[in-house]
C-alpha cells in the first residue's frame, strides 16, 4: 500500500528540474508566488500522505483530524495557486473531486482499513497529478511524508 518512497523520488527529481527554471525568473513577485504554491502542494502532498499513513489501529478521531488536516492544506494550496497555476489545476481539482467522491462513498459500516484501501488509488491520483502541476512550477521544495503538523 505504501508506494511513497518512488513517488517522492520523482517529485524530487522534478522538484531538481523545476530549481533550474526559477533560476532563470526574472520577477521576483512571481518567484515568490511559485515558491508560496509549491511549499503548499508540497504541504499538501505530506498530508495525504499522512492519511495514507493510517492503519487499522487508527482511531476515527486520528482518521478525521488527518482528513481536515488535508483538506486545510488542500483549501492553502489553491489560494496559493491564484497567480500562477489556475489552469494547471484543473487535473488536480477532479483529481481531488474523485478522492472526495470515493471517500463519500465509503459505508458508515466499512472497516478503516478498507476505507484506506478503497481511497487510496485516488490519493495517488492526487499526488500525480499534484506532481505534474509542480513539474509546471519552478519548484524547489521536496515534498515529505513526514508530519505536517510540525511545520505550522
Amino acid at each position: 500500500m505504501k508506494r511513497s518512497p518512488l513517488i517522492l523520488a520523482g517529485i524530487a527529481v522534478l522538484a531538481m528540474a523545476m530549481f533550474a527554471l526559477a533560476a532563470c525568473d526574472d520577477e521576483d513577485t512571481q518567484a515568490e508566488a511559485n515558491e508560496a504554491f509549491c511549499d503548499a502542494a508540497a504541504n499538501y502532498i505530506a498530508a495525504l500522505r499522512d492519511v495514507q499513513d493510517l492503519d487499522t489501529d487508527s482511531t476515527t478521531e486520528e482518521v478525521e483530524e488527518a482528513a481536515d488536516v488535508a483538506r486545510d492544506a488542500y483549501d492553502e494550496m489553491i489560494e496559493a495557486s491564484a497567480q500562477v497555476v489556475e489552469v494547471r489545476l484543473d487535473a488536480v481539482q477532479d483529481a481531488r473531486d474523485d478522492l472526495q467522491t470515493a471517500i463519500d462513498n465509503v459505508g458508515e459500516e466499512t472497516s478503516i482499513g478498507d476505507a484506506l484501501d478503497e481511497v487510496d488509488d485516488e490519493i495517488t491520483n492526487v499526488v500525480s497529478e499534484v506532481a505534474q502541476v509542480l513539474n509546471g512550477v519552478a519548484c524547489s521544495v521536496e515534498p515529505s511524508s513526514g508530519d505536517t503538523s510540525s511545520d505550522e
